[in-house]
């Protein structure tokens, strides 16, 4: 289904301009239960382990993504939201700081 869309994407009219967002779907969410992540790290459950492996699987289905995009011909780069968005009270909150000073 990726490489699918990927080709469907290279083809595209739309394409100059778009931004694509995916979510982790699987890829994040089995450690991010195990581990408490989306919890806070106050939570008695959250683990900095169980953190890392979480942001690793997603960093992973991140590079798969780009590699079906980049073998399209699409100019694609990731920037994940991370660290610049943050929970703040069960809210996802902008750190409101430029990309260069996270």
């Amino acid at each position: 289904a990726l490489r699918v869309t990927a080709c469907a994407l290279s083809r595209s009219p739309l394409l100059a301009g778009t931004v694509l967002v995916h979510g982790a779907g699987s890829f994040g969410h089995f450690h991010a239960r195990e581990h408490g992540v989306s919890r806070g790290t106050a939570h008695s459950a959250f683990s900095w382990r169980g953190f890392a492996l979480t942001r690793s699987s997603v960093t992973r289905l991140n590079g798969i993504v780009l590699t079906a995009l980049l073998e399209q011909g699409i100019a694609a780069c990731g920037l994940p939201p991370f660290p610049r968005w943050v929970l703040c009270g069960g809210a996802l909150t902008d750190t409101d700081a430029p990309l260069g000073e996270v």
